[in-house]
């Protein structure tokens, strides 16, 4: 969420037409890029109807993805290793 809203401040006075999140999470990747539509068609369940691990915080996430949809920015979340993590730039 961090990343996410400091990308939305940093929309908000710069002109940005694109944000990548790099994570070392496999499981905020995948909810991210192949998951998360889908929860959001289904009532905001899985496909097995349970409820969604922390689904506060991805309706937070949802909240920027369509935030940066409608300013049409691309958002894009990509995992990376631990190690590959440390050489990739942060801009602040």
């Amino acid at each position: 969420l961090y990343a996410l809203n400091l990308a939305k401040e940093l929309s908000e006075s710069n002109a940005i037409n694109e944000v990548k999140i790099y994570t070392d999470s496999n499981y905020i990747t995948t909810c991210f890029n192949d998951v998360l539509l889908k929860w959001i068609e289904n009532n905001w369940r899985r496909i097995d109807s349970k409820e969604i691990i922390h689904e506060e915080l991805w309706r937070r996430i949802n909240e920027y993805r369509e935030y940066f949809i409608s300013k049409e920015i691309k958002l894009e979340i990509q995992w990376v290793s631990e190690s590959r993590k440390k050489r990739i730039k942060v801009w602040k």
